[in-house]
């Protein structure tokens, strides 16, 4: 974002920074760290963007950026990172439960796997309400890398919205169109109305906010989080029917579009509402419903 030179001292100073093009250079470099010299001379290009996303997006499509595992490489000993993994470790410690967070590619696990490319789409999706962006995998490893990853993002949340995520892709094809129940922003769309829902109810984020009640009660959510998924996919299939009648309208498109997805997370959550009212339904009697059970 800003850089400074030196002239007298011959250094220069770069604040947040981000490689478009050498991270395996940089990686072999810190894996040598203790042999480097001052005789290494590397051949190094600069350039301020500032605050200017589109820029940034260009300069990395004609620099030849290779793909969001080298940015994934390189983040994998950024603070956030090691704490998500030992985030992570904690929960299988006191939940007995068997996730691995991978921050990097080549790692190796028998447990489930949760690795930090699908977490940053799950933070974009379920705590950013933004699953327009969910495809733009290089771009949170890097200008968008802090609005991501950061002190809010915590290994517990991600939990929460991969139980939802894995539950959107177990409920299948409810709306009897493939290519838009398999399609990645399509699924994220559904976990960021889901997730919104739920912290727009205060019945429902009582049970949902503190992990000790969550993991005794998350086979209850699995089932909740069911119904309304599939509650969710046919009020999408009726807005799709609508809008498919425009011409030129292509569903991934549609859900690549800021402004459409905004409106139909704002429809769909109000219609969820009145949805459950005609069905002489509303979330205390769900609560009591799948949570009473046994």
């Amino acid at each position: 974002e800003k850089m400074t030179l030196d002239k007298e001292n011959l250094t220069l100073e770069i604040e947040n920074y981000s490689v478009v093009n050498g991270a395996q250079s940089i990686l072999s470099f810190k894996a040598e760290e203790e042999n480097l010299n001052s005789n290494i001379r590397t051949l190094v290009k600069f350039s301020t963007v500032g605050n200017d996303f589109t820029l940034t997006e260009l300069i990395s499509t004609y620099n030849n950026n290779q793909n969001a595992i080298s940015l994934r490489d390189l983040r994998s000993s950024d603070s956030v990172q090691l704490r998500l993994k030992r985030e992570f470790e904690e929960l299988n410690d006191k939940y007995s439960l068997g996730y691995s967070y991978f921050s990097k590619a080549g790692e190796t696990s028998t447990s489930e796997v949760i690795d930090n490319g699908l977490a940053a789409q799950l933070i974009m999706s379920g705590y950013k309400f933004k699953p327009y962006l969910t495809h733009l995998k290089a771009a949170m490893f890097d200008q968008r890398y802090s609005e991501v990853f950061n002190r809010n993002t915590k290994a517990s949340d991600i939990l929460k919205y991969y139980d939802i995520y894995t539950a959107v892709i177990q409920v299948g094809d409810v709306i009897e169109n493939e290519g838009v129940s398999k399609y990645g922003l399509a699924r994220f769309t559904v976990v960021s109305i889901l997730c919104r829902y739920i912290k727009n109810s205060s019945d429902l984020i009582s049970l949902w906010i503190d992990i000790d009640q969550y993991i005794q009660d998350r086979g209850k959510w699995r089932n909740l989080y069911n119904y309304f998924i599939k509650l969710i996919w046919k009020l999408i299939k009726v807005k799709l029917e609508n809008e498919e009648k425009e011409e030129g309208f292509t569903y991934k498109n549609y859900f690549k579009n800021e402004k459409n997805i905004d409106k139909l997370m704002n429809e769909i959550i109000t219609n969820i509402d009145i949805q459950l009212s005609i069905a002489d339904m509303d979330n205390t009697k769900l609560i009591s419903l799948y949570f009473s059970q046994e």
